[in-house]
């Protein structure tokens, strides 16, 4: 969603750095529809889709294994926990028996 909202700013951003002559944003912005139509404001809108969908998916990934991974050492934790909580326990037993 944002890459589409920000996509005509970038554009108009582009063509008044590549102008040769000093122009305001307003004149661009009328120049672009006058010479090029509405859906000029949205060229190369493609490309900045694909590249923005990789941190997406990375992102998910990351998520995706951070879960797991906090998940097993919890789980992990707590078998070992609950191990020398066990051996705690009966130690003290046996130890008191003598």
């Amino acid at each position: 969603m944002n890459t589409i909202l920000t996509t005509p700013l970038s554009v108009v951003g582009t063509r008044i750095q590549t102008s040769r002559k000093k122009v305001g944003i307003l004149t661009t912005f009328s120049n672009i529809i006058q010479q090029d139509g509405l859906l000029s404001f949205w060229s190369g809108l493609e490309p900045s889709l694909i590249l923005s969908i990789n941190p997406a998916i990375t992102h998910l990934c990351y998520e995706k294994l951070k879960s797991n991974f906090l998940f097993f050492f919890f789980f992990i934790f707590l078998l070992y926990y609950d191990y020398f909580f066990f051996i705690n326990k009966y130690k003290i037993l046996f130890f008191s028996f003598f």
